[in-house]
This record gives C-alpha cells, sequence and structure tokens, in this order.
C-alpha cells in the first residue's frame, strides 16, 4: 500500500526504456539504428480477456505467451532490483504503415523467471487519429510518423528477477475491429521507446491508510432459483484456419422475497476470424432476458446481433422478440450498414 501527498504524484518519474533487436534496453548507448517489420496477425488478441471484466472466471486475460507469438515482442534483461510502476505508460515510436488505415496495439507484460508472462497494461491507438479523434485523417503508405500510444493506469511492483516485455501489433481482435486491408508496420529502432511511470518508494510505504465506511443502500435478501454459470472458450480450426472465442454467461435466476419478483439473464457471445482475413471478422451475441411474479405472469426478451463487414461499410442486424406467458407479443429486426470512417 503506497499513499502520495498529490496527483501528479512528486515520486512518480517517466523512465525510458529503448526497444532495439528485440530487447528492451533501460538506456539508448546501444540502440540499433534498424527497422523491425510488425506484421499483421488477425488472430492476435484471443487471450487478451474480456474488454469490460466484472470479475467473473474467465474475465482476466490468460498468459501472454499464448499472444507473444502473434506479435513482435521486446524482452528486458531480469531487473536487478525490483521496480513500481505507478500511473500511464506512454509508449513513443517512429513508425510507417503500408496501408492508409491502420491500428497498433502495445502490451506490456511482467515476465516471471518460470516463463509466464501477465498483461499488466496495454493501450491502443487508430493511427488515422494520431493527431485528432475529431479530424482523422488517413495515413500516407511508407511515411514515417512519429505517434504516442497511453496505456492503461496501473499500479503494480515488479519483483526483483523478473523481466518487462513489450509487444507490439497491428491487430488486436476482438478488442478492436480488424483494419480492412492486412497491415505491415514497420518500426524505427532508436526512436522508439516505452515510457514507464517509475515510482520512488517512500519511507511511510506500507503503513495503514484509512478511509471512513463508505454509505451503502441495504442489500436486498434474494433466494436462487438458478445458480450462475460461465465458460468461456479459444477454439483452433488448423484445416480452415479459422480461430473463434466463445462466451456463455448464465447470470442465473434469483427471487426477491420481499415482493416476489423474479429475474434471470443468459448471454452467449461469438467473435470470429479467419487467418489472413480481416474482412472475414464476425461477431454473434444473443442474449435473453426473463422477469416475471410466480406461475400468472411471466416475460422474456430475446435479441439477436449480428455484425461483420466488407472493405468500405460495417454491416448489422438486430432483432429484439418478447414473450409474454411462453407467447410471443412483439418481434422486430433492424438491419443497417455504416461507412467505414478511418477505420
Amino acid at each position: 500500500m503506497v499513499g502520495d501527498p498529490s496527483w501528479p504524484s512528486p515520486n512518480v518519474n517517466g523512465q525510458s526504456w529503448w526497444l532495439s533487436s528485440g530487447k528492451l534496453l533501460n538506456n539508448n548507448r546501444d540502440v540499433k539504428q534498424s527497422e523491425v517489420v510488425v506484421p499483421s496477425v488477425q488472430e492476435h488478441g484471443f487471450y487478451s480477456g474480456v474488454f469490460c471484466p466484472f470479475g467473473q472466471p474467465g474475465d482476466l486475460p490468460a498468459d501472454q505467451r499464448n499472444e507473444n507469438g502473434k506479435a513482435v515482442v521486446f524482452t528486458s534483461a531480469p531487473l536487478d532490483e525490483s521496480i513500481e510502476l505507478l500511473g500511464h505508460p506512454v509508449f513513443h515510436a517512429e513508425l510507417s504503415s503500408d496501408q492508409e488505415n491502420a491500428l497498433i496495439a502495445v502490451r506490456l507484460m511482467d515476465k516471471a523467471p518460470t516463463g509466464e508472462s501477465t498483461l499488466i497494461s496495454w493501450g491502443m491507438l487508430n493511427l488515422n487519429h494520431r493527431h485528432s479523434h475529431e479530424f482523422p485523417e488517413k495515413l500516407k503508405p511508407h511515411q514515417r510518423y512519429h505517434i504516442q500510444v497511453h496505456l492503461d493506469s496501473l499500479g503494480q511492483q515488479i519483483p526483483k528477477g523478473h523481466r518487462l516485455e513489450v509487444a507490439v501489433a497491428p491487430t488486436y481482435w476482438p478488442s478492436a475491429w480488424p483494419s480492412p486491408k492486412p497491415v505491415t508496420l514497420k518500426l524505427f529502432e532508436g526512436d522508439t521507446r516505452m515510457e514507464l511511470p517509475v515510482r520512488t518508494a517512500q519511507p511511510g510505504d506500507g503503513e495503514m491508510i484509512s478511509f471512513d465506511r463508505p454509505e451503502t443502500a441495504e442489500v436486498m435478501e434474494r433466494e436462487v432459483i438458478r445458480k450462475e454459470e460461465r465458460t468461456r472458450e479459444v477454439i483452433h480450426d488448423p484445416i480452415e484456419g479459422v480461430w473463434t472465442v466463445t462466451d456463455f454467461s448464465d447470470e442465473g435466476e434469483r427471487r426477491l422475497p420481499s415482493n416476489g419478483m423474479q429475474y434471470g439473464s443468459v448471454n452467449r457471445n461469438k467473435w470470429i476470424i479467419k487467418e489472413g482475413d480481416p474482412l472475414s471478422a464476425r461477431n454473434i451475441c444473443e442474449w435473453e432476458l426473463t422477469l416475471g411474479r410466480g406461475e400468472s405472469w411471466q416475460t422474456r426478451l430475446e435479441t439477436y446481433s449480428e455484425m461483420w463487414s466488407d472493405e468500405t461499410h460495417f454491416f448489422l442486424i438486430n432483432r429484439l422478440t418478447a414473450f409474454e406467458n411462453g407467447k410471443q407479443v412483439f418481434s422486430r429486426t433492424w438491419e443497417k450498414s455504416i461507412e467505414r470512417d478511418h477505420v
């Protein structure tokens, strides 16, 4: 536990780690002025965990060794001393793209001496938004640009003997929709570095910091009718070269003794992509929501949503069906295409 007097903290300073020939160096004396090719691997990102985790089993990222073969990775030497990171890492890069639409995804990992690679922060940038989110600009193929990627904030101690890893890729499915064409990025070493928010330990660290107990509403009594269940699977078809994530979450069904209301939900999500084909990306989402009281009044909503794209447009189908006491009372389908705008 740490406590600093203000934010930005006077105890946190940016420390640059330079990318060079697969290594992550804490000085630029030995950095080679060379170029690194970063190709598109469309299935990169399947082990990132869910985009918005709620703490359910399967929400958090898996061992990043599953991902690192699908990106270009730079690894530090084992740390001589533990370091504390507190704040936002920033990735500074000099790069070019062979396509006018491209993105970059950057991951920061803690690699244990036994080999496990733990994702501790990550960030993405649509490179058409390198100057402005309001006024995006297409890239000029093969032109060099200086960009910055702000990674998620973190508070992490990296133990002595561990290594830092930085992974770079132009794909991160399904957290980011793929670019319309396969992208090859080129990183220019000597001008590319990761800036880490390194905190200097203070004498008072570890002392108990107390806060007033937060005010909350009284937790309502609930009866469990159906227990929750969760599965999340990554499926690879090596014959067809197709990768799929299937995510099933039955959040259970409960009853409120105070008024007899019953409620529950089940959702199924699927993300699909074929190796080498960004236009094969497809997302399917199905939900079922129930609400009722006793046997006399029961309602159910079912939704089906699907999204895919071609080089110029996104396509969406959404269907909503409502039931009361087992009888369908409403159904509607929406179909829409949306022009790809610098993405």
